[in-house]
């Protein structure tokens, strides 16, 4: 009687779950930060071999200078930007894993507590 108890439970937290109304707008932001903040972290890393490639071409500091500074500083900060982007997207999604897990997790323990209880009671408190 437990075990269909628990899977009584269980197919009662699924339903809970699939009747969640997440709105769609969620999901695309976070699609879009995944693919804006990989797409920032390609261009950035464009953009410091651009840098490099233009700043290679000549001998003098001065004139290397620009290059440093436009394709490495902009390029670096795309990569730093993109990679949070990315960075927060899996986080995201890793907690919302972790959250599920947690819930199911209580909810079982939950479970075995009261069929712990239950089965002290029908015992008349003996073990």
């Amino acid at each position: 009687m437990s075990n269909e108890n628990s899977m009584s439970r269980v197919d009662t937290f699924r339903d809970d779950v699939a009747a969640l109304d997440v709105p769609a707008k969620t999901v695309k932001r976070e699609a879009w930060l995944l693919w804006g903040g990989t797409a920032l972290v390609v261009i950035g890393i464009v953009v410091v071999f651009a840098g490099y490639w233009g700043a290679s071409g000549t001998g003098n500091v001065a004139d290397q200078m620009p290059y440093v500074l436009s394709g490495g500083g902009l390029g670096l900060a795309l990569v730093i930007i993109g990679s949070v982007l990315v960075g927060r997207y899996s986080m995201a999604r890793l907690f919302r894993y972790w959250l599920a897990l947690l819930v199911a997790e209580h909810r079982s323990q939950t479970d075995r507590l009261v069929d712990a209880i239950e089965g002290s009671n029908t015992n008349g408190g003996r073990r």
